[in-house]
């Protein structure tokens, strides 16, 4: 999935809003909610075949020989239940679509002919262990730099796809 992103953000930078983009991104679109939606069945399928393993472990012997078809039935019957909707919530599917909105939203933003720009260097370091980052992260409850709360955890932070590109344009330009 994250390899979809990346292509999304190559058509985006590359094509910018013409019309081949826009249909390329909807397929990748399509495609994200695809990969979302066998995630989320293969999810299901894990946590049937658990339960009934559990349940038939406490069975006589014989229960073994119908475990297979109690699974691919328990399991048909739970995957008609799922919805759709939820599919936009599905964590891979939200982190594509702010990797690939945020560029756009950037762009809309009119221009004060009074004011110039200067060109900003980012800072690729890590600025806990001090070395070039490769897969930076970023904090999903608080995204302001510099925040002080002290209470992150690892369920806080998500990859951080618009940086992890820069940093990769950044490093083909040196070589």
């Amino acid at each position: 999935m994250d390899m979809l992103t990346d292509v999304a953000m190559d058509q985006q930078e590359s094509h910018g809003e013409e019309s081949v983009a826009v249909s390329g991104m909807e397929a990748i679109h399509d495609m994200m909610l695809d990969f979302a939606r066998l995630d989320r069945e293969l999810s299901c399928f894990a946590q049937v075949v658990h339960q009934l393993t559990a349940e038939a472990n406490r069975q006589p012997p014989d229960a073994l020989f119908s475990l297979a078809q109690r699974v691919e039935q328990s399991f048909v019957e739970q995957k008609a239940a799922l919805p759709d909707t939820e599919l936009h919530n599905h964590q891979k599917m939200v982190t594509f679509l702010e990797s690939v909105t945020l560029p756009q939203e950037a762009e809309n933003v009119e221009e004060d002919e009074d004011v110039v720009v200067a060109p900003s260097q980012v800072n690729f370091t890590c600025p806990l262990t001090q070395v070039d980052m490769e897969n930076p992260m970023r904090n999903k409850v608080c995204p302001v730099v510099g925040c002080t709360n002290t209470n992150v955890t690892e369920a806080h932070l998500v990859p951080d796809h618009l940086l992890r590109r820069k940093i990769q344009r950044h490093n083909s330009q040196k070589v």
